[in-house]
């Protein structure tokens, strides 16, 4: 099965960072204690995708402020790498979190207070009752760069390449070893 990556091309400002990089940045944060990201889930997204901040006050501006042609309301399957929206909570600010999987995100607060967590998409919904907004592509007005170092993870699509050629390489030699074998049966055989 093929990975489905959010797509930056048709972006106004592209992040710094590629989507596969923000994933891994993301899945990284979960094993950082000394992180705190309270009430910070915009910060956070923005941080994956190699910005200090959004450019947003609220998860729920943020939604707002991203243009119609790179928003899916209520995609049910947002790729991998997507920020994914809700509406709501008590003050209104709404929530944003990273798709790092098939259905599955990286969100602050969810399970430990300022702490990164990878949850299924439904539980914002089904644990705080927030609205489901849908999926957006990484459009920020970003500020700053990351301190953070940036992931040191090749392209998806470089593995793809280095695969192939794996596979390809695989091939020719198991068809030279069959070859082989023939010619030494059929040397054996005439004998």
């Amino acid at each position: 099965m093929s990975v489905r990556w959010v797509k930056i091309g048709n972006l106004p400002v592209k992040p710094p960072w590629k989507p596969w990089e923000a994933v891994a940045y993301a899945k990284g944060q979960v094993t950082r204690p000394y992180e705190d990201y309270h009430a910070m889930c915009d910060h956070f997204v923005a941080s994956c995708y190699g910005y200090v901040g959004s450019g947003y006050p609220t998860a729920y501006a943020h939604w707002l402020g991203i243009p119609p042609a790179h928003r899916t309301p209520d995609g049910p399957n947002p790729p991998h790498g997507a920020l994914v929206f809700w509406k709501g909570g008590s003050s209104g600010a709404g929530h944003v979190a990273i798709v790092v999987g098939d259905r599955q995100i990286a969100s602050n607060d969810i399970i430990r207070d300022g702490k990164i967590d990878l949850v299924p998409l439904g539980t914002i919904t089904a644990k705080w009752g927030q609205e489901y907004l849908g999926w957006a592509q990484p459009y920020f007005l970003g500020w700053g760069k990351n301190p953070h170092p940036k992931p040191n993870v090749p392209s998806p699509y470089a593995v793809r390449a280095r695969l192939a050629k794996l596979v390809s390489g695989l091939t020719d030699r198991i068809r030279r070893l069959r070859r082989r074998r023939r010619h030494a049966k059929n040397r054996l055989g005439k004998g």
